[in-house]
């Protein structure tokens, strides 16, 4: 969050081996979330699918569902939507359950279709307080995604 990746970086990598075997499950699906948003802030998009995807796989090993598991989702969507897998971003969104994060990715894949005022129209319930916003920087990206920024 403020954007001192290398640093952050190298604070995962040290924890990595940590949790090779891991002692706590989700501790390792925290570490996955991370690696993921490091990732896409570094541009290797790919590498940022593979972790949300293991990410997502050690959640389904728990006993209850890891709360980071919908944000590693949306995670990886993003990611998808840097490696121009649009349609398949289109259809996960289709079966997903409307979210403030679901909103804003809805509002880029309209953008990317040439359609501005369907991407407001996306980003219309984080606006109007219609969905829990979880965190500002959700808000924030809703305010600007309308004007294509």
């Amino acid at each position: 969050e403020r954007g001192r990746l290398s640093e952050g970086a190298s604070f995962v990598e040290r924890a990595e081996p940590i949790l090779a075997e891991p002692p706590d499950p989700a501790a390792s699906v925290g570490l996955r979330h991370i690696q993921a948003m490091i990732a896409v802030a570094q541009g290797r998009y790919a590498d940022a699918v593979a972790a949300c995807i293991d990410g997502r796989r050690l959640a389904g090993e728990l006993r209850a569902r890891h709360f980071v598991e919908p944000v590693l989702r949306q995670w990886e969507l993003r990611a998808r939507l840097r490696l121009g897998e649009v349609e398949a971003v289109r259809a996960a969104l289709a079966l997903t359950e409307p979210s403030a994060q679901t909103c804003n990715l809805m509002a880029h894949v309209r953008l990317l279709d040439g359609d501005p005022d369907g991407a407001l129209q996306a980003v219309a319930p984080v606006l109007a307080g219609d969905v829990l916003v979880p965190h500002v920087n959700v808000e924030i990206e809703a305010l600007l995604l309308p004007s294509g920024a």
